[in-house]
Formats: structure tokens, sequence, C-alpha cells
């Protein structure tokens, strides 16, 4: 996804700080591309720096093979504001095998199972972030178990089940 403010990164920046200083054997990575000139990522950048976290908590920009960075992570986050009206990036977590973490925004709800495949925080802020981060970094078998779940529910998703789905609706009904 895009590192912008309506995708919510200044709140995973701030949640980011918090977790690494509670964890230490915890880094984490922003991926997609941004501006390195615009003013919010300079600020991003600049809170990062201060907080003496550059080695930790990194912005690394676009990323093409995006189901390696996957395979690397043990949790996805996606903190958007905006309504999404479907969260690409959060089935291909799912393939990967990777919870994620939402805000309760757009169709993200739909597609992250509350305690099952992800977590959905209560709200949009920083503190409900952390709240689903910890979730799974203090629970590793949590993190675990929605791993398996995540990769499951990502076949609900695939092709033959799209086309069994339009062809069950676009059939004319059988008569009995």
């Amino acid at each position: 996804g895009q590192l912008a403010s309506h995708k919510g990164v200044d709140l995973l920046v701030d949640a980011a700080l918090e977790i690494t200083n509670h964890h230490p054997h915890v880094d984490v990575v922003f991926a997609g591309p941004g501006d390195e000139r615009s003013p919010e990522e300079q600020q991003w950048r600049s809170r990062i720096a201060a907080a003496g976290r550059t080695d930790r908590v990194r912005l690394v920009g676009p990323v093409r093979d995006v189901p390696r960075l996957l395979s690397m992570a043990a949790l996805h986050v996606m903190p958007s504001r905006c309504e999404e009206s479907f969260g690409l990036v959060v089935l291909e977590a799912k393939a990967a095998g990777v919870p994620s973490v939402v805000f309760p925004v757009g169709a993200l709800p739909e597609l992250v199972r509350h305690g099952v495949d992800g977590f959905v925080c209560r709200d949009i802020s920083t503190t409900a972030l952390v709240h689903g981060l910890e979730h799974f970094i203090v629970a590793a078998d949590a993190r675990h178990e929605a791993a398996l779940a995540a990769r499951v529910s990502a076949d609900a998703y695939s092709v033959g089940q799209f086309t069994d789905r339009w062809v069950a609706l676009l059939s004319p009904a059988t008569e009995a």
C-alpha cells in the first residue's frame, strides 16, 4: 500500500515506536510507495531517528516481491483510515499465512475475522493498534493459530471459488 496519512502510516509509526520500546525482538518494516520529499514522510523519518530506532523501524519504499516480504513477516498491518472497498494486500497476507491487524473501516472487517485470522482494532487510534499488535506479539500460539486460519481463509477468494459463485448466480434455476 501507499505510505500516506490516509493509510494510517502516522499512527503505525507511533505504534511501532511504542512496540519496539517494549519488545526488543520486534522490528517493523513499512513497505510501499511514498515520497521521501513530502513533509509528512520527512516527519515520520525524523520521529523514528529521534527515537533512535532507524535500525528497527524502517520505511523501505516500494517492494516488487510482496510474497517474499510477507514470507519473512510474522504480522501484517493495514491501519488504513479510509473506506477501503477491498484490501488486496490483506488477501496477499492471508495467502502467505500471515495474520493481519486492521482498523474497523470499509471492507477490512469483512476480510479479517477478529481473533480468528487476524485482529480488528476497536477504533482508529495508536492505542488500539498497539493493543492489536501486542495481542499477537505476546501470544505466539495465538499468532500461529491465526496464521493457519489466514491461509485457509484465503481459499474463499480463490479463482475457483469466485467462478463457482458466479456460475451458481448466473445459471438458470433448476426445476424440481
